[in-house]
């Protein structure tokens, strides 16, 4: 079975896999990983794991490829994309967001950057398998962060911080996704114990 396909007149290419198409079975044998190499080879480039993002803005950042790239992948970002197009989209991303307080106009965001999701969305849709599996406000949603783990999601990484303040004693609002929430939140719960870590006063810039 030939694993190349017909691209265009005279060229072919490779076929290539998502996650959703890969199974891993464990096998009664083992393998040293240093014996395992699962790295591969474009033209004259050498990459260590065979994993190339999707080039989509809501997938990849800039800081995001470069991570991706120091990894072993490959980093791809959208030519055509706010990323590319602006030093800084993130006043762009602003106004876009404001287009719905200002003239009424529904935005479908489609991201898997949850701190996107929170910034930007007034309701969140996580669609599983074909099927809805919440549909609320971003802050009701990632109260089921745990349930969404298996669905390869999870909340803003604040979120996680907020719930493990909270597990230590900390009066804090577990429900919070932005920074600027959380900032605000811990401040108020540092002070009405009379934290050392306030000293100097409380200054809320």
């Amino acid at each position: 079975m030939s694993h190349e396909v017909e691209i265009g007149r005279g060229k072919r290419g490779r076929r290539a896999y998502t996650l959703d198409d890969i199974a891993l079975v464990p096998a009664r044998r083992t393998r040293d990983p240093e014996d395992v190499n699962v790295g591969w080879q474009i033209d004259a480039y050498h990459v260590d794991i065979p994993l190339m993002a999707a080039p989509m803005d809501s997938v990849m950042s800039p800081e995001t490829a470069i991570a991706f790239g120091r990894l072993g992948g490959i980093g791809v970002l959208d030519l055509d994309g706010l990323w590319t197009r602006y030093e800084d989209p993130t006043p762009i991303l602003d106004q876009i967001a404001q287009l719905h307080k200002v003239r009424g106009i529904t935005i479908v965001l489609v991201s898997h950057s949850m701190e996107d999701v929170a910034k930007y969305a007034q309701r969140l849709i996580v669609v599983n398998h074909g099927e809805i599996a919440f549909d609320d406000t971003p802050k009701k949603v990632f109260a089921h962060f745990r349930e969404m783990e298996p669905m390869g999601l999870a909340a803003p990484q604040i979120t996680y911080i907020m719930h493990a303040l909270k597990e230590k004693g900390l009066d804090v609002d577990p429900s919070d996704t932005t920074v600027e929430e959380a900032k605000q939140d811990i401040l108020e719960a540092l002070k009405k114990i009379n934290s050392p870590l306030l000293k100097g006063g409380v200054k809320n810039d």
